[in-house]
């Protein structure tokens, strides 16, 4: 009986010891995303290495992660499993599911993507996410409304004035302003459409004083300088950037205005803001006396309207320039005291969970790991949830999303604007890498290479040519006499019965394919 009960005792040691392994061990293996279409997997963590196969928007088993080639902004590799695959796949294609289901990673996530939509596809400052100038191939923009650069220009402002917003007091600050330089542009200044049939007035000419800072201006048209002269005179230590965007400024407006379509037309303004001039007549239905009606409360913008806004003399004052700041991290020129000054009279002042500075400590950390200045995402934030802050994209209580956050809006649009924006947050990625190793510091990600496309071999066309004729039987011929070498490709192409060597079976075979004997396949 002892006996049976010390069997039976370690027979169930060895079962809980079995059972503790097995658990330890399917730990190890976790779920991640592989978003795109026809990633190559590969059998060892370089892009040289065999193709085993491929995968498109799928949900992987992750077995390990390794270094390898750098193809982007990682040497990461993830060795994965999917079905009756299993081999390496580049760090920057595989995502971890990542809810933003705290204030804090809500901003810093969006600040992150913030970063990788906008900022590397060159959209870095507010007028070229309105106005998306910097494209010409994949169309895509910050946001609708018609003056949302200089709306969230004035809010980054404030990170410079006094407390009330009005007089710019940090003059020695060291800012960047990138501004967009036209061919073609109207003599004088665009006017607003509630002038329409006055005369602009023409910028007067400002003499040059400071002859180190002229040189600073040789990329900009005269009536720029004029302009930015006067700039320099109040604020010597700010930096203006002559950007040419390679557009007539009618090519410009014309990428905003539905020129044959008024549905075409990407800039909406608000019924309350200005008069008819400001809106296109062709959304207008005469016989109604109604508007085309965009999201209850917009409708599209008149074509002077565009040109008013997009013309940049228009914003080359200490008013409205902060639309051209460029939007990269400073850690040194830019404080959490400044930013203060940028969130005072809003919601973000006040902070959360009973720590006054959470937001202020949230944005600024958000500004390290993105790469975005803090400045430009409490301003954004600002914009996008009013300074009350009560849009139920931030309030953790929406019905069905209770507590999810989205504080830029991200995805937010249909009729339901904040369930739409709470969906993406409760689904939303990160790319696994970036997950791993919240803490680190990292960079303003770049977008995914496209990857090179495998060579084609085909089999007994030598040169590559596309066909299979004399050429490639000679090349083939002095291979074989020793006249000349192949390898790489053209050695597979010449390997035509795929033994391994190329020889006079080879040639036999290209020569019967050649007089139409037999056909390579």
């Amino acid at each position: 009986m002892q006996m049976l009960k010390r069997l039976t005792g370690l027979w169930l040691s060895i079962i809980i010891l079995i059972g503790c392994i097995t658990i330890t061990a399917s730990a190890e293996n976790d779920t991640a995303y592989i978003q795109g279409t026809n990633i190559n997997v590969r059998s060892e963590a370089n892009t040289k290495s065999t193709i085993v196969g491929s995968i498109s928007n799928a949900e992987v088993i992750v077995i390990d992660k390794t270094d390898g080639d750098k193809v982007g902004n990682t040497t990461i590799w993830y060795k994965i499993k999917y079905n009756d695959i299993e081999g390496y796949v580049y760090g920057e294609y595989v995502y971890e599911y990542d809810p933003w289901n705290s204030r804090r990673k809500a901003i810093i996530r969006g600040a992150q993507k913030y970063a990788d939509g906008y900022i590397s596809i060159g959209q870095d400052t507010y007028y070229y996410k309105d106005f998306n100038v910097v494209n010409k191939k994949w169309y895509h923009q910050y946001a609708s409304a018609l003056y949302d650069a200089w709306t969230n220009g004035k809010i980054l402002r404030k990170a410079f004035a006094d407390e009330n917003g009005v007089a710019i007091v940090n003059k020695d600050a060291v800012i960047e302003f990138k501004i967009p330089v036209y061919r073609d542009l109207p003599e004088n200044p665009c006017v607003k459409p509630n002038t329409l049939g006055e005369q602009s007035q023409p910028v007067v000419e400002v003499p040059v004083t400071d002859v180190e800072f002229e040189k600073t201006l040789e990329g900009f048209p005269d009536d720029y300088r004029y302009l930015l002269r006067t700039l320099h005179a109040t604020y010597p230590n700010w930096k203006f950037i002559a950007h040419d965007v390679d557009l007539t400024f009618k090519e410009a407006v014309e990428a905003q205005y539905g020129v044959s379509d008024v549905k075409n037309t990407r800039k909406w303004v608000e019924f309350t803001y200005g008069g008819n001039e400001w809106r296109d007549m062709r959304a207008y239905d005469d016989a109604s006396g109604k508007w085309t009606t965009l999201e209850t409360r917009w409708t599209y913008a008149s074509c002077a309207a565009i040109e008013y806004f997009m013309d940049p003399r228009n914003s080359l004052n200490d008013e409205k320039i902060f639309a051209f700041a460029k939007q990269s991290y400073n850690e040194e020129a830019q404080t959490k005291d400044a930013l203060k000054t940028v969130v005072k009279s809003t919601f973000l002042e006040n902070g959360y969970d009973g720590n006054a500075d959470a937001y202020l400590d949230d944005i600024m950390e958000a500004a390290r790991l993105s790469g975005v200045s803090p400045y430009v995402l409490a301003a954004t934030i600002i914009v996008e949830q009013g300074a009350a802050g009560t849009s139920g994209l931030i309030s953790g209580t929406y019905p069905g999303y209770e507590g999810y956050y989205n504080f830029f809006n991200f995805a937010a649009s249909g009729e339901d604007i904040v369930g739409s924006g709470l969906a993406y947050a409760k689904n939303a990625m990160t790319l696994k890498y970036i997950y791993d190793d919240p803490n680190a510091v990292i960079p303003t990600p770049t977008p995914t290479p496209t990857p090179e496309p495998e060579p084609v071999i085909k089999k007994g066309d030598v040169n590559g040519s596309g066909t299979i004729n004399i050429a490639d039987l000679v090349a083939i011929k002095r291979h074989i006499v020793g006249l000349e070498t192949l390898a790489g490709n053209t050695a597979s192409a010449a390997d035509v019965n795929g033994s391994g060597s190329i020889n006079i079976s080879d040639l036999v075979l290209v020569k019967r394919h050649i007089v139409g004997l037999e056909s390579i396949d």
